[in-house]
């Protein structure tokens, strides 16, 4: 019998192990359509819309990761290639500004200063710190004075008339919020708090370098991007599209890399049109190059590094294939305009390992080097704890899920192996879906307010790309009786191995670990720096305070005037997974100001500038200022840069450095290396908790206990499922019987609650 199995699985051509080259995703939907293996298009429908694969990424035995398009080679093909071990396909990451507050504004002083501001009818708020600095003004302006921590704080109407404030004092700082900065007028104002990154106070204007953009486009008719004669900076910009499009929009098809480029006299000539805002709707990209190379010559659109040359390259999709294409269509760029170029990522995912080993983290690693450097933002999830992680060999993990949730999983492996038990369950019940290592399943869990469908795949013994167990849980609840959030609970077993060490994160933002998060001393959760942030050469940054927020904010957990330099809520936290401290260095990240993608300079007599928050903000500061570092040191290398940018860093007196929020502090620019950094990021240690350590012969058949089985035997029912791996039934003629007997049984409980 097992001779005619062998030989039918030759007969068709792929072996069930060979499959297992095909990451989860792949996997899924070559077992609904088996026709996908030759397809040169694959079409899914995943959550109700309507999923286009044509390309997916490979890891090679040499560790070399590729983007291979299925038009060229199909899945059948990758998978019978010996020299590939790994097949996964296209993931999306996600831009990292999500956080937008009130327009704020703050300034440096010493001695007597004036604050004017006039032509403003609403209401708006004033801070000045210290409190005990003096003040001047119409009190029927700002009729009321408040003592806010170590702040006078005033409330002011602007109908009232303009105002004229005057402070004197040694040193202080004023916040302006809720007042456009074009209605305010200053004087003997010594500095006004920007990025903070120092690079004002030298000549370095990174002349000769390449600033690389990965982003949603750019607005190439922003004066930020013009030079001092008028001519776009903006040298290359490029499209991962196919070769057909190009063509018919007169670009440049880059064969091997597949991206469609367009040159700077295209560019030029599309800004004298006037029909040059390419592709960039959501303005991040724009915002993104103006913070990291803006050379508007006022104070709004001035950014770092205002004389490099831009190569942008603009994403479509938003997948990380898209990514990896445009970082070697930069690289290319670069090698053949002979320049150094610094490229900055302000996106990410934590669908990858968080180890430095997944496929993105991969591609930057194999990309950097001398004079190719890669900026990245650390991500927005440090106020979030996405992240939850046990030791034990048995624990029990509390989640809430508001819709529905992804939550990735990565367990420890050494020599010996390891196998675990993953249970979703109805809190304090024994209703449960659960498989184990080496089988997927599926099935419905009924809730007082919801049903929540949930798939675990846990096939995945050991990860082709680090060697780990994985799994993957989907949860999708909708409502019965009423709509909300989903209270659920995943229970984790380990059956075998030396250690225990479970990691997950939920990848959607609709989820949240109720127990079993780590925190830093500021509150903030660790392990929520997301990829590419955790490839080992590349440069991350998290974000601090650089203006003050509103104060009626207070309540919701977000920063305020009194946080002013230091670590943002938002600016997720190291460590790495395999313990690398990440951020390298942090910048400003609140309030940052930069070019308004959405400017029309037939509509707009003047540039139009914006206010914004987030990671994505203060990476560009860093690339800006590593832009400045390569202008003379064209060859540096990423560990050259790292350690230029740690041993220069402005550090607390108050923070242990390096820190997990904060790196080895905010950036600053110098123009030499000093003492006190590293060239690699540095590790701290992980705790791993002792495993089970035997593990028994592995079984391939299900579990056979009965559902009737007592509570103190430790075993849990499965409702409604289907899959592999762990289903507690008689039998299998008796399946969809026990499954609609469980089911019925489990609504009328629920029906009774209700009366």
């Amino acid at each position: 019998m097992g001779g005619l199995i062998l030989i039918i699985l030759i007969i068709f051509g792929i072996s069930f192990s060979d499959q297992n080259k095909l990451d989860y995703e792949l996997r899924r939907i070559v077992k609904e359509d088996k026709t996908a293996l030759r397809s040169k298009i694959i079409t899914y429908s995943y959550q109700g819309k309507k999923v286009t694969i044509t390309e997916v990424k490979v890891l090679t035995k040499d560790g070399k990761v590729k983007v291979v398009n299925l038009s060229e080679r199909v899945l059948e093909d990758l998978i019978k290639d010996p020299n590939i071990v790994y097949i996964e396909a296209p993931r999306k990451v996600q831009p990292k500004v999500d956080i937008l507050r009130n327009e704020s504004w703050g300034f440096y002083g010493s001695g007597q200063s004036n604050i004017n501001i006039s032509g403003h009818s609403d209401f708006f708020w004033i801070y000045i710190n210290p409190a005990t600095s003096s003040l001047s003004y119409d009190p029927n302006i700002c009729p009321v004075e408040e003592n806010f921590f170590n702040s006078k704080l005033l409330f002011c109407d602007g109908s009232s008339g303009d105002l004229s404030l005057d402070v004197n004092g040694s040193e202080y700082r004023i916040i302006t919020v809720g007042v456009p900065r074009g209605n305010i007028s200053t004087s003997n104002i010594t500095e006004e708090y920007l990025l903070g990154t120092n690079a004002s106070n030298y000549q370095a204007t990174g002349r000769g370098v390449i600033i690389g953009i990965v982003d949603s486009g750019i607005n190439a008719c922003h004066p930020a991007f013009f030079d001092s004669q008028g001519n776009t900076r903006v040298k290359f910009l490029g499209f991962v599209i196919d070769k057909d499009i190009c063509s018919w929009s007169n670009g440049n098809y880059v064969q091997d890399i597949g991206v469609c480029e367009f040159d700077e006299n295209f560019i030029q000539q599309a800004i004298q049109s006037g029909d040059c805002n390419f592709d960039d709707a959501s303005g991040h990209g724009t915002l993104v190059a103006g913070i990291s190379a803006g050379s508007d010559i006022s104070v709004f659109g001035r950014g770092v590094a205002p004389e490099t040359d831009l190569v942008v390259c603009a994403l479509l999709e938003y997948t990380d294939t898209e990514l990896i294409k445009c970082l070697e269509w930069i690289k290319s760029k670069s090698e053949s305009l002979n320049k150094p170029a610094v490229v900055n990522l302000s996106l990410g995912t934590h669908m990858d390992p968080h180890d430095g080993t997944g496929l993105l983290d991969r591609k930057i690693d194999e990309l950097s080097g001398s004079g190719f450097i890669v900026v990245v933002a650390q991500s927005n999830e440090g106020d979030r704890p996405i992240h939850a992680y046990t030791t034990k060999t048995e624990d029990t993990i509390p989640v809430l899920v508001k819709g529905e949730a992804f939550i990735v999983g990565w367990y420890k492996n050494t020599s010996s192996g390891s196998k675990w038990k993953v249970r979703v369950c109805e809190p304090g019940s024994l209703y449960c879906v659960f498989t184990r290592t080496g089988s997927d399943t599926d099935g419905t869990l009924i809730l007082d307010n919801g049903i929540c469908d949930v798939a675990i795949n846990m096939s995945m013994e050991r990860d082709p790309i680090n060697g780990d167990g994985r799994f993957e849980i989907l949860i999708s609840c909708r409502e019965i009786f009423s709509a909300g959030t989903y209270k659920l609970e995943l229970r984790l077993e380990q059956e075998c191995g030396d250690v225990a060490r479970v990691d997950m994160w939920e990848v959607t933002g609709n989820g949240v670990f109720l127990s079993n998060y780590e925190q830093d001393p500021l509150g903030g959760y660790k392990f929520t720096v997301a990829s590419p942030g955790t490839a080992k050469r590349a440069i991350t940054v998290g974000a601090i305070n650089s203006r003050a927020d509103d104060v009626f904010d207070m309540d919701n957990g977000t920063d305020t005037f009194q946080n002013l330099g230091k670590v943002a809520n938002f600016s997720s936290r190291g460590p790495t997974r395999d313990g690398r401290i990440k951020p390298n260095v942090v910048a400003g990240g609140v309030f940052v100001i930069g070019p308004d993608g959405t400017y029309d300079p037939s509509v707009d007599q003047n540039p139009s500038y914006i206010l914004s928050a987030g990671t994505s903000l203060s990476a560009p500061a860093v690339t800006g200022l590593v832009a400045l570092f390569l202008e003379n040191n064209p060859y540096a290398t990423p560990g050259d840069v790292k350690l230029w940018l740690t041993s220069n860093a402005l550090r607390d007196l108050s923070v242990n450095y390096p820190d997990v929020a904060y790196g080895y502090g905010k950036a600053v620019y110098y123009p030499q290396t000093s003492y006190g950094g590293s060239r690699e990021d540095p590790v701290v240690s992980i705790s791993v908790g002792e495993g089970i350590w035997v593990c028994k012969e592995s079984s391939s058949r299900i579990d056979m206990e009965p559902p009737a089985k007592q509570p103190s035997d430790g075993e849990s029912v499965i409702v409604d499922g289907a899959g592999g791996g762990g289903c507690s039934f008689y039998g299998y003629k008796n399946i969809g019987f026990i499954i609609s007997i469980i089911s019925a049984v489990a609504i009328m409980r629920r029906l009774m609650r209700l009366t």
